[in-house]
């Protein structure tokens, strides 16, 4: 068995203990997961933001902003 394969079954595995959890248990592991998912989205922004992926997109919003479109958040 290779390592793709290797991955897949203990995905599985996984799978199939969670669905037997309780509610409050696996609820505790959604919030867990989701932020797992926050983390590394704000980790991902602020590497595109310090690698300049994100430069024309910030300009855009400025000369709208200049041109009184947009708004206060």
């Amino acid at each position: 068995m290779g390592h793709q394969e290797d991955i897949k079954a203990q995905v599985e595995a996984i799978k199939a203990q969670v669905v037997t959890l309780p509610a409050q248990q696996e609820a505790e592991l959604r919030a867990w997961l989701n932020d797992r998912d926050f983390a590394a989205w704000d980790t991902q922004i602020e590497r595109d933001l310090n690698d300049g992926k994100l430069d024309s997109l910030i300009a855009e919003a400025e000369r709208e902003r200049a041109g009184g479109h947009g708004r206060d958040l």
